[in-house]
C-alpha cells in the first residue's frame, strides 16, 4: 500500500497533534538539532495556532497509521514573527527583498519533517508539492537552521536560494531563510 497523503486546512484533530508532536520530538531532539524534548512538545500547543492562522495547512503522509512526514504552512499575512524576520534580512543585506510587498503573496514552511527511518522516499518533495498545489500565494519561504546543513543542501537542489541569516534564540543559533518562487521547482 502506498503511502497516504492528507491535508487539514484550518484545523485538526489532538490526536493527530499527538503524532506529529512524537515526530516532532523524534527528529528534533537528535542530532543535529539537539533541541529540548519538553520545548518541542509544546507543538501541540503552538502548531494548532500556527495552522489556525492566515492560510493555515498540515500536510501528512503516513503508511499504515504510522506518520512518516508533516508540512506546516501558513501566509505570512498576519505573522509578526516571521515578518520581523524577513524585515531584519532585507535590512542586513542592504537591500529590498525579493519578495513581494503583500503578505498575501508570501508562504512561510513553518514546519518540514520527515522520519528519518522514511527519507530518500520523496516524502519531503511531495508533501511540498502538494502543499503548494492550488496556493493563492507567489513566494514560499522556509526557514532552517545553520547545523541542518543537509536540509539546506536539499533545499538547494530544489532551486531555492537563500534571502539571508537571521539569529534567533539569544544569538545562538542561525536560521536560514530561502525562498522559491511559485510554482516552485520542488513541484516538479
Amino acid at each position: 500500500m502506498p503511502a497516504l497523503y492528507e491535508t487539514f486546512n484550518g484545523s485538526a484533530s489532538p490526536t493527530l497533534w499527538s503524532k506529529v508532536s512524537a515526530l516532532f520530538v523524534e527528529i528534533f531532539a537528535a542530532e543535529p538539532y539537539c533541541e529540548d524534548p519538553a520545548e518541542l512538545l509544546q507543538i501541540v500547543d503552538w502548531g494548532p495556532a500556527q495552522l489556525a492562522q492566515s492560510a493555515g495547512r498540515l500536510l501528512t503522509c503516513s503508511h499504515e497509521e504510522q506518520l512518516l512526514g508533516f508540512a506546516l504552512v501558513h501566509s505570512l499575512h498576519g505573522d509578526d514573527s516571521w515578518q520581523n524576520i524577513l524585515a531584519t534580512i532585507a535590512q542586513s543585506v542592504g537591500k529590498s527583498s525579493q519578495l513581494p510587498t503583500d503578505p498575501q503573496e508570501v508562504l512561510v514552511v513553518h514546519e518540514l519533517a520527515v522520519d528519518p527511518a522514511a527519507r530518500g522516499q520523496r516524502i519531503a518533495k511531495s508533501a511540498l508539492a502538494t502543499i503548494f498545489s492550488g496556493r493563492a500565494e507567489t513566494h514560499v519561504v522556509p526557514g532552517v537552521y545553520g547545523q541542518a546543513t543537509t536540509a539546506r543542501e536539499v533545499y538547494q537542489r530544489w532551486v531555492f536560494t537563500e534571502l539571508g541569516i537571521f539569529t534567533t534564540q539569544n544569538n545562538t543559533v542561525d536560521l536560514h531563510v530561502i525562498h522559491c518562487q511559485l510554482p516552485c521547482p520542488a513541484k516538479q
